[in-house]
């Protein structure tokens, strides 16, 4: 019976340890190709928005193509020239600027 007892005690430790192996193999998956991924990708668009000066062209994110005329450090925005002909303006939270462009 002792022995009976012992080898379902021994089975129940294997499986617990399978289990938090293959927990940890979800994590690292999780980690390396979800959570590392996003924050690189966020890093490289702070850095892109830190390095704007006026007279880049940008890209926001509701489609809008301009160039950058001012940049208001103090408010965290930028007036875009969206359009040549007019001179039309519009002041952009620097969150909404998704890529900067070449002036070609």
């Amino acid at each position: 019976m002792n022995l009976i007892l012992a080898q379902a005690a021994q089975s129940q430790q294997a499986g617990l340890l399978n289990m938090g192996i293959t927990i940890a193999f979800f994590v690292f998956v999780f980690y390396f190709f979800i959570i590392r991924p996003q924050s690189k990708k966020a890093k490289e668009h702070e850095k892109m928005l830190s390095e704007l000066n006026v007279n880049d062209k940008v890209l926001t994110s509701s489609g809008m193509i301009g160039i950058i005329t001012k940049i208001k450090p103090e408010k965290n925005t930028m007036i875009v020239r969206v359009d040549d002909e007019n001179g039309t303006r519009i002041e952009f939270q620097r969150s909404a600027i998704v890529g900067k462009l070449t002036n070609d």
